[in-house]
């Protein structure tokens, strides 16, 4: 209605879209307005024209294309473009300079090998239900996304004014992460665990370091390592050789726990093995 009373003051042409509730149809239909002012001979004007043109379908088009384009088609989460807008958006509020905010990123452990050995099809339904376990986190404000593969991202803005009460509240909600993977995932038949990768990366780091531990040891006892007096104050009064047999052996010590704690875990989750 003001855009018809528009064209008839102002002697111009104009277009609008917009929702229209019809009610004798019991549904909201999209329609395009447009509408023109009628000049008579000495340009005054005399009256107006206007066409209504439903769009609905045009309109149903537009959003399917722009949620398909937003979402993961697989898990319907939200996917990388999604998630770059987001936290554009986020990045550029004002509330940053007051309120923290939370970013988790997270990756299966050993997808890679359970979509080479199972397919795809398995791995496709590994993550299907990997992403109900994630939306099932009972989290105010949560923006939820999926990158890609297994890679997926959490982040809760504007969490609270106090880093403290921030950085415990995402330990607390670590945690629930980490309890949504305890349970097994049932794919096909098959009962598929995912595990956390952090001892086995403490595993490695140990093993790199005892190497090291060990060759500088064997250097200096053959006379490849020269030391100066000056090393009895860095190493103690036995001398380098001392220093590096003890941490030789701190190292190896935490290499065996580290072993056993692995071993535990693995064959707690391998009692029915990767499939049961």
């Amino acid at each position: 209605v003001e855009v018809i009373k528009s064209v008839l003051k102002e002697k111009s042409s104009k277009k609008y879209m917009g929702s229209y509730n019809f009610t004798f149809q019991d549904k909201v239909m999209w329609a395009e307005l447009t509408c023109s002012s009628l000049l008579d001979d000495n340009d005054n004007i005399k009256g107006g024209i206007g066409i209504v043109e439903d769009k609905t379908v045009e309109h149903q088009a537009y959003e399917q294309i722009n949620y398909i384009s937003l979402h993961d088609s697989l898990t319907g989460m939200p996917n990388r473009r999604n998630y770059k807008n987001f936290m554009s958006t986020l990045i550029k509020n004002v509330k940053n300079e007051k309120y923290f905010s939370i970013l988790f990123y997270m990756d299966l452990n050993h997808f890679k090998e359970i979509n080479d050995t199972f397919g795809h099809s398995v791995g496709d339904s590994l993550l299907i239900e990997v992403a109900n376990r994630f939306k099932s986190l009972n989290i105010e404000n949560k923006h939820l996304s999926r990158l890609g593969g297994d890679e997926f991202t959490l982040a809760i803005p504007f969490v609270s004014e106090s880093e403290l009460d921030t950085r415990e509240y995402a330990s607390n909600l670590a945690i629930q992460i980490k309890n949504l993977f305890f349970e097994k995932f049932e794919i096909e038949g098959l009962n598929l665990y995912m595990t956390t990768s952090f001892l086995l990366i403490v595993q490695i780091v140990l093993v790199v370091i005892l190497v090291i531990a060990v060759l500088l040891q064997k250097s200096s006892s053959i006379g490849l390592g020269a030391y100066s007096g000056s090393n009895e104050s860095v190493f103690g009064a036995k001398g380098p050789n001392s220093f590096l047999a003890k941490t030789t052996f701190v190292i190896g010590f935490l290499f065996v726990i580290n072993t056993i704690t692995l071993g535990y875990m693995y064959s707690q989750s391998a009692k029915s093995s990767v499939v049961d």
